[in-house]
């Protein structure tokens, strides 16, 4: 029974703490999918580039978000009219401090990679201020 029992758990840890790792890994790819429009071997590949060293820190992210719309979900269902648009809103939100100021990441034939920032242009503070004044009015 011990070696049973052993034989499960290194099964589950072979197999679970894995995929647990690559869904971290491979979060975004089907928000770089639908944003890029491109394939998805290229989102899958861009995603797996771009979250190298962040594949843990994504899935508990995604995990605790995960709870929270399950909680939504278990508060007789009412609750997920709630929480699930916002569960999927901290979702993009992730995504999106994630490849903040257009940063991408892109790969060669040599499979390296290299990541590109695009340059954000600075506002002139007296063009902000104008528009504040035209919102307030």
């Amino acid at each position: 029974m011990i070696l049973y029992s052993l034989c499960i758990l290194g099964g589950l840890i072979l197999f679970i703490i894995p995929g647990l790792y690559l869904s971290g890994r491979l979060m975004f790819a089907p928000y770089l999918s639908v944003e890029k429009t491109q394939g998805a071997r290229k989102s899958i590949k861009e995603s797996w580039e771009a979250t190298r060293g962040n594949g843990w820190k994504i899935f508990w992210k995604a995990f605790v978000v995960g709870l929270f719309m399950m909680v939504g979900f278990l508060a007789f269902v009412v609750g997920a009219l709630i929480t699930y648009p916002v569960g999927f809103i901290v979702m993009v939100m992730l995504y999106r401090e994630f490849f903040k100021n257009g940063s991408k990441v892109s790969t060669d034939d040599k499979d390296k990679t290299t990541v590109e920032a695009e340059v954000v242009k600075e506002v002139p503070k007296d063009a902000v201020k104008e528009e504040v004044k035209e919102i307030q009015q």
